[in-house]
């Protein structure tokens, strides 16, 4: 695989992250362009959610494949929208890049809760937590950057569909930035009666985890 275009909105920082990664990969200033380039066979979308939607939509016409950055877009609305366009092409092209069931841990669970012998699955309890987060994180994004991981995660484990979620905020951290309430816990209920709760803390300074344990 080789690097062949860079697109980033800071133009001065794509040329030179291009000069970096491989002399020959071109920068250029907008995605229709790198779309329309007879050179490009794949898409990686690796910018913050809210610029998904204008990248995505010229790769889609394009056909070409697409690896995006989680979230797919910030709200239903755009989502909605990138999926008809992937639809009209007739093909699966975009992999939303979920990557905690390709990790060897996660897979070994998985293994373990489908075969049984330990016992039934009953519940799940998770952990996400950071040390902290850019002044560009919101609130929306507890849900949407975060726990999106175990909205991708725990029908793949649990080997059921979530019917209801609730978010419930706790005793607020003294670390937490102004512009932020957590952390906050929610709690999902599958259609195979599993129960799952998940933690996310943002602001717990002294390192990234993530915690997973089956009951």
């Amino acid at each position: 695989m080789r690097l062949l275009h860079t697109s980033d909105w800071h133009l001065g920082r794509q040329f030179h992250q291009s000069s970096l990664l491989e002399e020959q990969a071109a920068a250029v200033d907008a995605m229709v362009e790198l779309a329309a380039s007879e050179r490009v066979d794949a898409v990686l979308i690796a910018t913050p959610g809210k610029f998904h939607t204008p990248v995505l939509l010229p790769a889609l016409a394009a056909g070409l494949p697409i690896l995006c950055e989680k979230p797919l877009t910030q709200d239903p609305e755009s989502s909605w929208e990138v999926l008809e366009a992937e639809q009209a092409t007739g093909r699966r092209l975009i992999q939303v890049g979920f990557m905690r069931r390709f990790d060897p841990e996660y897979a070994a669970l998985r293994e373990l809760i489908a075969a049984g012998s330990a016992g039934d699955l009953l519940m799940l309890h998770c952990a996400h937590r950071n040390a902290s987060v850019p002044d560009s994180y919101i609130q929306p994004m507890l849900i949407n950057d975060s726990v999106v991981h175990e909205f991708d995660v725990v029908p793949w484990l649990a080997g059921g569909s979530i019917v209801n979620v609730e978010v419930r905020a706790g005793k607020r951290n003294s670390l937490t930035p102004d512009r932020l309430r957590e952390p906050i816990l929610v709690l999902m209920e599958l259609d195979n009666g599993v129960i799952v709760d998940v933690e996310m803390n943002v602001s717990i300074q002294f390192g990234y985890q993530v915690d997973r344990k089956s009951t």
